[in-house]
């Protein structure tokens, strides 16, 4: 399905999309002055049968980019890009047809400024909740942004 929609994202001339945005409001800790970071937010109708959604949030030394991809309105992967000062990570989120997570891979650099290169599989259920409870959490910003 995800190369499906990639050779229909890039060949698709009646490709549509949507494009939405927000300001977060962001400071190095809780006590010191709250600077403004733009969140951007893009829906794209790929096809009748697949949607696509990226997400860029940010805020103070700290970046995440999101895309989620649908099929008849059901996620079925999301690919996470984020980075914090020196460390940087890339999650491959797979679905199945209910929308329940089979496997999530990770690539990450062990926070030491460099591409991520080391894999793994993340099997931790502690950590796939959390990842999980991120995905929704973020995927609702980008909802409320697309409106």
């Amino acid at each position: 399905m995800y190369g499906e929609v990639t050779k229909l994202s890039n060949s698709n001339i009646s490709k549509q999309c949507k494009k939405g945005k927000m300001t977060n409001y962001e400071g190095f800790d809780p006590s010191s002055e709250k600077m403004p970071f733009e969140q951007t937010a893009e829906l794209c109708h790929i096809s009748k049968d697949y949607i696509t959604y990226h997400a860029k949030f940010c805020g103070y030394e700290w970046i995440s980019d999101k895309i989620y991809y649908l099929k008849n309105n059901k996620i079925f992967f999301v690919f996470i890009s984020s980075g914090s000062e020196a460390c940087s990570n890339e999650y491959r989120v797979y679905y199945d047809l209910n929308e329940n997570i089979i496997k999530i891979l990770n690539k990450s650099n062990d926070c030491n400024g460099d591409s991520p290169l080391k894999s793994s599989e993340i099997k931790d259920n502690a950590e796939m909740k959390r990842i999980y409870e991120d995905i929704n959490t973020d995927f609702n910003k980008v909802l409320k942004m697309i409106k």
